[in-house]
């Protein structure tokens, strides 16, 4: 019943129908049948892929329709007694004028692409292998030969392994299996030039994001630093307004009137003057997993605030002796 169907679908196309539905209807098979027969017909090569249409080759294919049963084949000589009557005639009438010649118009030779895509098609029909697979297998392009009937065009390296494949296996392929990944690994570049050039790119483009995140590390820094020196100055102004009411500072609260205006040079002042307790800090911020500025910062707090209760205490004995 495929044979018949196939048979079928075929008459209908070639009657003209390019839809689905007509060429269905046209040839009295089922949905199923139809798009069975249709999918048989693709796999040898006889109806295009991209549409309901049959291929260039069958088109050619095409066999003049015979005459309807119970007439005679005309004959291009004349019978016997149509040779007198025309005689007779000849005699009694003008002869009718020669017909001019008619220009034939020359057949093109099909081309090598041409040539190749009806081996092909009649190739893939005999052998039952479907196309995809040839391509894959000759040239790891499953879409070749959809490729060569939409373009008709091929190089001669192409057509002469295509040919060779089929000269190779002439009972088909049934044996060799599908490439199991078909997808072209990419080459690197065809020159050394053509490396270094890549390379040369790519150390620009590092070059130019280093640059960029260090102009940005450089302006985070300044815009942190000039926020440092702004709290510097109002911290400097409270601690010079507190320093003024003091008659006499200790180191500590001198330490922290220089500290209000930058952090290094409290640090620096106090290493050199008071080495011992920089090296007492240094420890401090190592055991509080701190900056020695942090821990600076919070021991001098801590100092001062033990440093307000004997001021207190001596001021107000000072004042009891005066009362006294």
């Amino acid at each position: 019943m495929s044979a018949a169907d196939d048979r079928a679908v075929i008459a209908a196309l070639r009657a003209g129908h390019a839809a689905a539905g007509p060429a269905r209807a046209a040839a009295g098979l089922t949905a199923a049948a139809f798009k069975a027969a249709v999918q048989r017909l693709r796999y040898q090569g006889k109806v295009q892929w991209d549409a309901l249409q049959l291929t260039p080759s069958m088109l050619e294919q095409q066999n003049v329709a015979p005459p309807p049963p119970g007439t005679a084949p005309v004959s291009a000589e004349p019978a016997p007694g149509d040779a007198e009557e025309g005689e007779d005639a000849g005699a009694t009438a003008p002869s009718a004028p020669a017909s001019e010649p008619v220009a034939v118009e020359a057949v093109r030779p099909p081309s090598a692409a041409e040539q190749l895509l009806r081996d092909i098609e009649q190739w893939c029909a005999r052998t039952g292998t479907p196309e995809i697979k040839l391509g894959a297998v000759a040239l790891r392009h499953p879409g070749f030969v959809a490729l060569l009937r939409k373009r008709l065009t091929a190089t001669g390296d192409t057509i002469a392994k295509i040919r060779a494949l089929m000269a190779e296996h002439p009972d088909g392929m049934s044996e060799v299996p599908m490439p199991a990944n078909n997808i072209c690994v990419p080459k690197g570049p065809k020159s050394e030039s053509a490396a270094r050039a890549i390379a040369a790119r790519a150390v620009d483009e590092m070059a130019e994001r280093g640059i960029s995140t260090v102009a940005e590390e450089v302006r985070q820094e300044a815009e942190a630093a000039g926020q440092r020196r702004k709290a510097s100055r109002m911290i400097s102004g409270l601690a010079g307004a507190k320093l003024a009411l003091l008659s006499d500072p200790t180191p500590a609260e001198v330490v922290t009137t220089a500290l209000a205006e930058t952090v290094d040079d409290a640090a620096k002042a106090m290493a050199r003057r008071w080495p011992r307790t920089w090296a007492r800090v240094l420890v401090a911020a190592r055991v509080a997993d701190e900056r020695p500025g942090q821990t600076l910062i919070r021991l001098l707090e801590i100092g001062l605030a033990h440093a307000e209760t004997p001021r207190v205490a001596r001021g107000n004995a000072d004042q009891m002796e005066n009362n006294a």
